[in-house]
C-alpha cells in the first residue's frame, strides 16, 4: 500500500491534504490486482498541537 501526499493546505487551525492511493491485494488464486484511489483528509489542529482527522473520504479510480 502507497498513499503518497500530492498537496496539503492550510488555513489556521484547519489541513486539507489532498492524494493518491495504491493497493495491491493478492487473490485466492495467487493473482494480483492493484487498485488505485484518491483521497480527501480535512483536520482540526487541537489545543495540545496535535492534529485531528476530522473528515475523511475516498473514491476508487
Amino acid at each position: 500500500m502507497a498513499e503518497p501526499a500530492n498537496e496539503v493546505l492550510s488555513f489556521q487551525n484547519w489541513a486539507v491534504i489532498r492524494g493518491t492511493g495504491e493497493e495491491s491485494i493478492m487473490g485466492l488464486d495467487s493473482t494480483i490486482e492493484t487498485e488505485t484511489y484518491k483521497w480527501m483528509i480535512l483536520a482540526k489542529k487541537k489545543k495540545d498541537g496535535n492534529w485531528e482527522t476530522v473528515w475523511d473520504i475516498y473514491n476508487l479510480n
